[in-house]
């Protein structure tokens, strides 16, 4: 993975990917958006061991879409659809 405007905020070294290495650095990431001044995080999911390293901001988002991911699949379960 290639990352484009990620610097780490206390050096300014650009950040090529996110890895246990980086837990607790602070980064700088600049996008359409704006500017994010976050710290690097890693998360997993207890269901099935999901592994998610990155910013704290994008953490939350991939817990809540992989939590719909779950629930969308014991919907299917439910209602006795298998895939």
């Amino acid at each position: 993975m290639s990352l484009k405007n990620v610097v780490n905020a206390e050096t300014g070294e650009p950040i090529e990917a996110y890895t246990t290495d980086l837990l607790g650095v602070k980064v700088i990431i600049h996008t359409e958006e704006g500017t994010i001044t976050d710290w690097i995080d890693e998360t997993y999911c207890p269901v099935c061991e999901a592994h998610f390293i990155g910013p704290r901001v994008f953490i939350g988002g991939c817990l809540a879409r992989h939590d719909f991911y779950h629930k969308f699949q014991d919907s299917y379960r439910n209602a006795g659809i298998t895939q």
